[in-house]
């Protein structure tokens, strides 16, 4: 995929043990983690996270180093380019603040042994959809900051945009969940058991 640079692999003659596999809807192993499958996605939830902080690093980078070439003033001193920032850091943090809260709970009501409510599911699925996206708008923020150089193949800024445009496009993160998210509230679980 061009978006996460991902290839296809084969393992050929392996034994796993059984204590190493997942099948939806059975527990293994008590730990949160997998206990419950739809703490699989958590995983892709991480990435997204992760790839938006390290977009604004790169982007506080680019715009510390470049003069515009219509004012001739540095990019920092651009009406646009403080509140871009700004405003990018702000999603990213408010999004890692609901994953970690939202998954903190998950994490305790399985660690407590106790089922997940639908609400929490709904939560959940609603979470890990608003992360995705709103990582990706965050860093099409920073690249429309930062202009047209952070669209060059060159740039790092580039890549993560393209990754998280993947991301919001994963089958558990795009827009559909929405939908699932609002059906767990009123206890209809997903097509997929996923949350």
């Amino acid at each position: 995929m061009a978006g996460s640079g991902s290839h296809d692999y084969v393992i050929n003659d392996a034994f796993v043990p059984e204590s190493y596999t997942f099948i939806p809807g059975q527990r293994r192993r008590p730990e949160p983690l997998y206990a419950w499958y739809g703490m699989s996605v958590a995983c892709g939830v991480g990435v997204a996270l992760g790839v938006a902080a390290e977009a604004f690093v790169n982007a506080r980078e680019a715009l510390d180093h470049k003069t515009s070439r219509a004012t001739m003033r540095a990019a920092t001193e651009e009406p646009a380019a403080l509140p871009g920032l700004a405003r990018a850091a702000s999603m990213i943090g408010a999004s890692r603040s609901f994953v970690f809260g939202t998954l903190g709970e998950l994490s305790a009501t399985i660690a407590a042994g106790q089922e997940l409510s639908f609400d929490q599911r709904a939560r959940w699925a609603g979470c890990v959809v608003h992360a995705g996206t709103m990582c990706r708008d965050a860093v099409q923020l920073l690249v429309d900051t930062v202009g047209a150089g952070a669209l060059q193949r060159s740039s790092p800024l580039q890549r993560h945009l393209n990754d998280l445009n993947m991301i919001a496009q994963h089958g558990l993160s795009q827009k559909r969940v929405w939908e699932w998210s609002g059906g767990l509230y009123f206890r209809r679980p997903p097509p997929v058991p996923v949350y």
